[in-house]
């Protein structure tokens, strides 16, 4: 071991800090300030940039949905600032979803150039969400629609609808519009995601009719005969509760099993 010099030696053995020792733990306090100097500089806006972004997502989501006017402002801010994010980034979320939405919006009313853009951005920022948090199924159900809505290739792009399933086989705050989307490719994707969009559709059926009731409203003569194959697995008394739904709605669909003319010879009590 090396001589330790005198001057570091107090009475009764004990060591002093050398001026070496000092000038390490300064560096070591001077560093550990800049990375704190650092974190701040780098967090902090991205919490302030994030805040209003995520009250807007969270509307979205939570169905209070603006107008493309009203999102005018905030797709401009986003234009404008439209440099790479790191995963440290709070913002990357509720980005994603505005995206989204506004896409989704554009497309809806107007299939021309400009919804065409709102559709690339979303998927630019969900593919940038994506990266970052992998475990979102929401988000892959999301770019497969963004893809569809594109034009994409269905056989390119099953494997992202897929795999939204196989991470969230119960999402039940998706599963109107996913079940929705998922349909039209039902015979297209493997057996596991057949099972789980089935299980999707009657899950809506118990628990939500009136979207299980416009899925089949909007959907084709085919989407109409395999959801109706579905629901013959369920007790007859959801099954009539569920026909009760349909004709409320005027959709003039016959529920398997059901005896119409005894249905309506009884009477339609309240739920206990």
């Amino acid at each position: 071991m090396p001589a330790v010099p005198a001057h570091s030696i107090k009475p009764g053995g004990q060591r002093t800090l050398s001026w070496v020792t000092l000038a390490l733990l300064r560096g070591m306090f001077l560093a550990l300030a800049s990375a704190g100097a650092f974190w701040s500089l780098s967090v902090i806006p991205g919490e302030r940039e994030a805040a209003p972004l995520n009250r807007l997502a969270n509307r979205i989501l939570a169905g209070r949905t603006p107008t493309l006017e009203a999102l005018a402002p905030t797709l401009a801010y986003l234009d404008r600032s439209d440099s790479p994010r790191g995963c440290s980034s709070p913002a990357l979320r509720p980005i994603a979803t505005i995206r989204l939405y506004a896409a989704a919006l554009a497309h809806s009313t107007a299939a021309d150039e400009s919804a065409k853009l709102l559709l690339q951005k979303a998927r630019r920022d969900i593919h940038a969400f994506l990266r970052c948090a992998p475990h979102q199924s929401f988000y892959w159900y999301a770019l497969f629609w963004v893809e569809m809505a594109l034009g994409g290739d269905s056989h390119d792009h099953l494997p992202l609808l897929e795999f939204s399933y196989r991470l969230g086989p119960h999402e039940g705050w998706i599963s109107a519009y996913r079940c929705r989307d998922a349909l039209p490719y039902y015979e297209m994707v493997n057996p596991p995601t057949q099972k789980h969009i089935r299980e999707e559709y009657l899950s809506l059926v118990r628990e939500n009719a009136g979207e299980a009731a416009a899925i089949l409203r909007l959907g084709d003569a085919e989407i109409r005969s395999r959801v109706l194959e579905f629901i013959t697995v369920l007790p007859l008394e959801i099954r009539e509760s569920f026909a009760r739904r349909l004709d409320s709605l005027n959709i003039e669909v016959d529920v398997p099993g059901v005896d119409y003319e005894a249905l309506y010879s009884r009477p339609n009590l309240p739920k206990l």
